[in-house]
């Protein structure tokens, strides 16, 4: 779903904005594990340029990507159901609890995660940070939590660290520009 249906239209809607950095490291790779993509977060968007990054070479050892999402909107809203399902193609997987009576999940969360990073081909993209960081400066991090250190240390995967700049929070807005003569450009680091 996500190579025939998501990076189509991702593609269509994004590829003349993307500058990704790095893409022939990503490439040469050859893990024996899966991979933990680590980027940034600074719109709603952020994953889908990582989509697009990872399956734009195509690199060829990444075969499923997840990417673990909050749980209050992408699996308790209608609208979230209907983003990861007929967008996403339930690519946002595992849920992740904010809520303090439902955090005891986050293990099993977090089971399903390592599960997923012990089999090559897979590859889990997160931001350390959990939330978007909407400061003026898109090169101040906020505090990572700690979810993404458990996980590269019990899953042992492959990490990958990445750096998005440019995708705003307008997707209407972020398409538009796409087409627009000098587009600007959204620049993925990995």
């Amino acid at each position: 779903f996500l190579r025939g249906f998501s990076y189509v239209w991702v593609r269509a809607a994004l590829a003349n904005r993307m500058f990704v950095e790095g893409l022939d490291d990503l490439c040469a790779l050859r893990p024996a594990t899966g991979v933990l993509l680590v980027s940034n977060h600074r719109s709603f968007f952020d994953q889908y340029a990582m989509l697009l990054a990872c399956y734009m070479g195509p690199v060829p050892w990444s075969k499923s990507l997840q990417f673990p999402v909050r749980a209050n909107f992408f699996y308790d809203q209608p609208l979230g159901i209907a983003v990861n399902a007929f967008v996403a193609g339930g690519a946002m997987y595992p849920p992740i609890f904010r809520e303090a009576e439902r955090r005891q999940l986050n293990d099993e969360a977090l089971d399903t995660m390592v599960e997923i990073l012990q089999h090559p081909g897979n590859v889990l993209g997160m931001h350390p940070e959990g939330t978007r960081g909407k400061g003026p400066d898109p090169r101040v991090f906020l505090p990572a939590q700690p979810g993404v250190g458990k996980l590269a240390l019990v899953g042992k995967p492959v990490v990958i660290p990445a750096f998005t700049l440019g995708l705003g929070n307008n997707i209407a807005q972020d398409i538009k520009w796409n087409f627009e003569p000098g587009a600007r450009r959204e620049h993925a680091v990995v």
